[in-house]
């Protein structure tokens, strides 16, 4: 006999950001984006959570907070790019946007 995972399925606004990007990581990978994209997000959230700190909720996060990380990121790291080049902050900005939409 296979025993299955209990799935426990919480409102957004009460998972960590850690739970919330992992769920993301884990759709765009079925929508089959490349490692590097993926990477790229990871360095993005990895960032984000510089900024922001770690085991935050997601109802923490309002538009405010992510314009003022997006202004932080433009600022601190404005040479910064990803491991295949693409401008991270650029990157971060349609996709933090996106997320907080849902």
């Amino acid at each position: 006999m296979v025993r299955k995972k209990a799935v426990v399925i919480q409102p957004q606004n009460e998972k960590t950001l850690e739970e919330a990007f992992e769920q993301f990581i884990q759709a765009k990978t079925v929508m089959n984006l490349s490692k590097s994209t993926i990477g790229n997000y990871r360095n993005i959230f990895g960032y984000f959570k510089d900024f922001f700190g770690e085991g935050r909720r997601c109802a923490e996060v309002s538009q405010n907070t992510i314009f003022e990380y997006l202004a932080w990121l433009k600022e601190e790291k404005a040479q910064c790019r990803a491991p295949d080049g693409a401008d991270l902050y650029q990157g971060a900005t349609g996709n933090l946007l996106l997320l907080h939409a849902k």
